[in-house]
């Protein structure tokens, strides 16, 4: 959830598919977020979007003036580069209303090839201070997506520093995990 005193608070739900997407519109979403390979980390059910039916979610939330979040999040290896400037230029062309990246370097691509496309940061990241947020926002970030365990104190925290950035929020706090090994 984004709230923002000066503008009114963005609804957004996981969409893993268009059936999905359509409900969480159907039940009041103003945005939804998802992806079609496996550089989004939301990709694991088998049932999951492909470029067709992510083209044609795009155009329904389009037509009722919702927005779709293109989550392109994992982190890239040196072999995967290429394959992530293929990837982010080809969901470019489907005219999602941002992108959601982890990685700094996936920034500076994304930036590079779809420089209308606005950039916001994943909850991978882990921000959780004013001074990681600002590192972000002078890459261009236009929203980061706190880390789960942030709190409405630390938010406020970051606000007071970049009133320009929007903050996207958990409202249900942590609720997965990740590890690594």
């Amino acid at each position: 959830m984004v709230i923002d005193r000066m503008k009114k608070v963005e609804l957004l739900a996981p969409a893993g598919n268009l059936e999905k997407l359509k409900i969480a519109f159907a039940y009041g979403a103003d945005a939804v977020y998802g992806g079609t390979s496996t550089f989004s980390l939301r990709i694991r059910s088998g049932k999951e979007f492909d470029m067709e039916s992510y083209a044609e979610g795009i155009e329904y939330a389009h037509a009722q003036g919702k927005k779709v979040y293109c989550t392109i999040n994992s982190f890239p290896f040196n072999s995967q580069l290429k394959l992530y400037e293929n990837h982010i230029a080809k969901m470019a062309e489907l005219s999602p209303d941002a992108f959601i990246v982890s990685s700094p370097g996936i920034i500076k691509m994304a930036s590079k090839i779809a420089p209308d496309i606005p950039i916001h940061l994943s909850t991978q990241a882990n921000v959780m201070n004013s001074l990681d947020a600002q590192v972000y926002y002078d890459l261009g970030v236009k929203r980061i997506i706190a880390a789960r365990e942030i709190s409405l104190k630390d938010c406020e925290a970051i606000k007071s520093v970049l009133p320009d950035l929007e903050l996207e929020i958990f409202v249900h706090g942590s609720m997965c995990f990740a590890y690594s090994g």
